[in-house]
């Protein structure tokens, strides 16, 4: 590595950093998503459903990176959570995620963190971001850019119909360059009903795609399967975008 490069040297101290703390956590890994969530109640930080199952969720998509990881998750019979970004959606794109069996998530308009909207601004790109992803299908779940969230607006999502996910199995992909580094890091983090958190976007989902042709088989072979994160109670009801 050039160490003159200031960039590269705050990614190696980063992942130096990151693999510590996922060495330290990865022997209390199912302790931290019950940690995360006394601290945030918000927020929920896993799934409480059967042994040895695990939920990959996409963040920021669809994205010119879509269809290589549509096509690596079908490789493995694998089901995941996008969690779609409304303007970034292409209408072929998000038919062929629904298509491929894998559920919605509202994930906002933009990337913007939430604490920069007022409530007025909060509500209106909620609602716009809600009816544009649910013409596609039912939407399951609400994740916050940036996975913070202020208590009057997670109040409203709970409102609105949403569960609000976020994860623990998250492999610092924003950050990290080198996708078996990501892998790495995800491998130590699994628990059961655990979250993993990656991205769908034109910088990163090259590397997510490859980060996870290889940890899927291996996660696989541990016994563990695949859902999409569960519709809230009534979903199919409640939300435009339902088949009948």
């Amino acid at each position: 590595m050039n160490w003159s490069d200031p960039k590269k040297r705050r990614l190696a101290i980063l992942f130096g950093v990151g693999a510590a703390v996922a060495l330290l956590l990865s022997s209390c890994a199912s302790l931290l998503p019950l940690a995360m969530h006394a601290c945030d109640p918000d927020v929920e930080y896993r799934v409480k459903g059967p042994a040895h199952t695990l939920y990959l969720t996409l963040d920021d998509g669809p994205s010119a990176a879509t269809d290589e990881i549509l096509a690596v998750l079908a490789k493995h019979g694998v089901r995941a959570t996008f969690f779609i970004t409304s303007d970034h959606i292409d209408p072929v794109l998000m038919r062929r995620i629904v298509g491929g069996g894998h559920a919605l998530g509202h994930h906002m308009k933009t990337t913007e963190k939430l604490d920069r909207l007022d409530r007025t601004r909060f509500g209106e790109e909620f609602s716009e971001a809600e009816r544009r992803i649910s013409e596609f299908g039912p939407i399951v779940a609400f994740r916050p850019p940036g996975g913070a969230i202020s208590h009057e607006q997670a109040c409203f999502v709970r409102e609105s119909g949403y569960p609000i996910f976020a994860g623990t199995i998250y492999p610092l992909d924003h950050l990290i360059e080198d996708d078996r580094k990501i892998e790495w890091l995800a491998r130590r983090l699994v628990t059961d009903g655990g979250i993993i958190v990656l991205h769908d976007t034109n910088k990163r989902g090259a590397r997510t795609a490859r980060a996870l042709d290889r940890l899927l088989p291996y996660l696989a072979k541990q016994g563990y399967r695949f859902e999409t994160l569960p519709k809230p109670h009534g979903a199919d009801r409640m939300r435009p975008g339902r088949s009948d």
